[in-house]
């Protein structure tokens, strides 16, 4: 289940807020398009995170909001690609007054929470074996891959995490039908 919090809200309590930063099991740290002061502000609150947990590598999505102001841009897609490279983490631009990518901010961000755990489940079980089942399983895609559209790639991809969402219960089953049907129609599968 995820639980959603905006730490923005807190930044008169900062105590309120590093508790939540603290227990917190990933992020999606936002910025709006439209502010350069939002952006450049990114930094801080990141190492603000790093402190607070002592920690340098957790689950994170960079999201730039307000892409339907395309026109009032004050932060370019390289400079926000840019720093999400640096921080090795996914970059989505989302417009949640049209609704762009605002599901795909949330796939994301259990995505990254699941290579969190399965690095740290290969770290326990021994890596050579995770490696190496990893590679096969990376060659198989490859060649299925090879057979298939991008929108078919893209379609199977959404689709096993969906699966993945609705067995540990952050979904419910009517949801994944309803997001399935969505992602076909969206991409244009027709089976």
């Amino acid at each position: 289940m995820l639980d959603i919090l905006d730490t923005a809200q807190y930044e008169e309590f900062t105590s309120l807020r590093d508790q939540y930063m603290r227990t917190s099991q990933s992020f999606i740290i936002l910025f709006s398009i439209d502010s350069r002061t939002s952006f450049d502000s990114l930094r801080d609150y990141r190492e603000t995170i790093m402190r607070v947990r002592d920690q340098e590598k957790f689950p994170v999505v960079l999201c730039g909001n307000k892409s339907d102001l395309e026109g009032d841009r004050l932060v370019t897609d390289w400079e926000a690609e840019e720093l999400a490279r640096s921080w090795g983490c996914p970059y989505v631009k989302t417009s949640a007054k049209t609704r762009l990518n605002v599901d795909e901010v949330f796939f994301e961000i259990v995505r990254e929470i699941k290579k969190e755990q399965a690095l740290l489940g290969a770290g326990k079980k021994g890596k050579k074996k995770e490696v190496k089942k990893e590679k096969k399983v990376k060659k198989e895609e490859v060649e299925e891959k090879e057979e298939k559209s991008l929108p078919e790639r893209q379609y199977e991809a959404k689709k096993a995490l969906l699966k993945d969402l609705l067995k540990d219960g952050v979904i419910s089953s009517s949801l994944f039908e309803e997001y399935n049907q969505r992602n076909k129609a969206a991409l244009g599968i027709h089976h």
